[in-house]
This record gives structure tokens, sequence and C-alpha cells, in this order.
């Protein structure tokens, strides 16, 4: 069976707070429009910089590493939702709008908490690094998870593919509203700073 944006789902999710973890963290769920979300599936790695002798191929022929700075490259993931007449409609427009007080956005009476700086990146087989906080504190990120599956054969539930996409920033100059004969359409752009993992379910936790 193919896979089709029919199955899929996507949500933006906060970051928790100590006092609020029994409901936290809070989501708002996303619905496809051409089925045109765009990400990539993993961080890039360092380059290879061949070393010669002297400019010679021989025995001593070897690889270095190059900056670890390519790992933490933002990266690009995009989206377009339908936009319908509901309360979450203003609810998404209020969370993607850059908030003035980024690290305690309040939707609908509920902390929207930053998530950026909370999680870390493998920079070797062994080795992981926390990602900084953003130098601009009027900045935030949150977390993005997808999961898309397909029809399956004989009445079964398919097979899953999910993903999760930490500390992704919203800039607010590049989420789009628009107009179609169809309704409004609302382009979303994300820039990933955190890590890329694979999941099988999404986190629990309370739609906004």
């Amino acid at each position: 069976m193919n896979y089709t944006n029919k199955d899929g789902e996507l949500r933006i999710v906060s970051g928790t707070t100590a006092s609020s973890k029994a409901t936290m963290p809070y989501y708002i769920e996303l619905l496809f429009t051409q089925g045109n979300f765009s990400f990539p599936i993993n961080r890039p790695r360092p380059a290879e910089i061949l070393t010669l002798n002297r400019g010679t191929a021989d025995s001593s022929l070897r690889n270095t590493e190059g900056p670890d700075n390519v790992i933490f490259t933002p990266l690009p993931i995009q989206i377009s939702c339908l936009l319908d007449d509901q309360t979450y409609t203003k609810y998404l427009i209020e969370w993607l709008s850059g908030p003035t007080n980024a690290q305690h956005l309040r939707i609908n009476n509920k902390s929207i908490v930053n998530t950026k700086a909370s999680s870390a990146v493998s920079i070797s087989a062994t080795s992981k690094v926390t990602t900084p906080a953003f130098a601009d504190d009027l900045k935030a990120a949150y977390n993005m998870e997808f999961i898309l599956k397909s029809g399956g054969t004989g009445g079964g539930a398919g097979t899953t593919i999910g993903y999760s996409f930490k500390e992704v920033y919203f800039p607010p100059e590049k989420q789009i509203l628009n107009e179609t004969t169809n309704g409004v359409v609302l382009n979303i752009s994300g820039i990933i700073y955190g890590s890329i993992k694979r999941i099988n379910a999404f986190t629990s936790g309370t739609a906004i």
C-alpha cells in the first residue's frame, strides 16, 4: 500500500515546566492540504578532508574530519495547512507569530514553553553536545512530531514512519497566509536547530 497525506499527522509541541508535567507538553495538530511536507531525515556530518604526502597518494593517504559546526547547521522544514474556521486556527497563528515573551508564551491560558537548548546532537559515535540557547531572548523554538501510516493490507494497520524534530524556530516573517479560491492556506516555514529522530508514537500531552 502507498503512503498518502490522508494518513499523516503533524504536531507542534511545547516544552514542559516542572510544575505542569501532568498535563504538558501542550500541542496543536496540523492538517495537510497538498501533502507537501518537506523535511530532512537527519543532520549533516563533517566533511572528509583528504590528506596526502606532499601531494602524493601513497600508504600515508588518510582522511581527517572537518569542523563540527556543520553538524549544527539550521535545517529547513516546510508544510502548508488549510485554515478552518475554528478556535484552534487562532491558537496556531498566535503560536507562530513571534511572541514578545518567548520563554513563556501563553495561549488559551496555557504556558507554551520554549524548547531551545533542550536536545543533544551526536558529534561522534560516543559523544553528544546539547545545543546552545538563542542569543536573542525574544526567539523561541518548539518541537515538531510527524507520523505517517500506510493503509496496510487486508485491513491491517500498516507501517508507521515517524519523526521527531527538536528545537524548531518559526521566523514570523516566513509564515505566509495565502488566499485561494478554495480557502486560506498557511504556509509554514521552520528551522530545525536540534536533534532529528525516528519515532513510532506521539509524545503524550494535551491538545491546546
